[in-house]
């Protein structure tokens, strides 16, 4: 059974309740999750994540998942740090978000991605020229290419839910 889809600017993905993610639509860039594959004309299993996903999101031209074990994986166009693996670039395959840990949810932008953990806290990477979130620390540069943690101004009670468009 499908517990929810998310859709990109070309691609469509979606959640089993067991936890599988399946991708299909143009993949040129990656976003697809499925290696060399450009192109899926029906659902495909991203059989390359080894471990239930709990939460999905699309951008324009990548992708996310949050896994039940509080991880995260990102793949598809990371030339503006989206992906949040430390430089700009690009992946075919879900790739682990190293020192992220007890996340719940994901939200993926034209060019940016948001993490929620489990304490409520935000961290977010890709580009924030236009305004998108990241922390103070990185404040002047246009892109965070490592997940930043994001701190709301006070007052302010727990998040709950991210949500990040193009």
């Amino acid at each position: 059974m499908v517990v929810q889809v998310c859709c990109g600017a070309g691609h469509t993905m979606a959640l089993t309740h067991q936890g599988d993610v399946y991708a299909w639509g143009r993949g040129f860039e990656g976003q697809l999750g499925l290696g060399e594959v450009q192109v899926a004309a029906s659902p495909r299993c991203v059989s390359t994540i080894r471990e239930p996903c709990i939460q999905i999101a699309a951008g324009s031209r990548h992708s996310a998942a949050v896994a039940a074990s509080g991880v995260a994986f990102t793949w598809g166009d990371g030339l503006c740090g989206q992906l949040g693996l430390g430089r700009c670039t690009k992946k075919s395959v879900p790739t682990l978000v190293e020192g992220l840990s007890h996340l719940v949810e994901v939200a993926c932008g034209t060019n940016h991605t948001v993490f929620l953990d489990t304490d409520g806290a935000i961290h977010s990477c890709g580009l924030a020229a236009r305004g998108q979130p990241f922390a103070a620390s990185s404040m002047g540069a246009r892109k965070a290419f490592k997940p930043q943690r994001f701190v709301l101004p006070k007052p302010h009670g727990s998040v709950v839910e991210v949500c990040a468009s193009g």
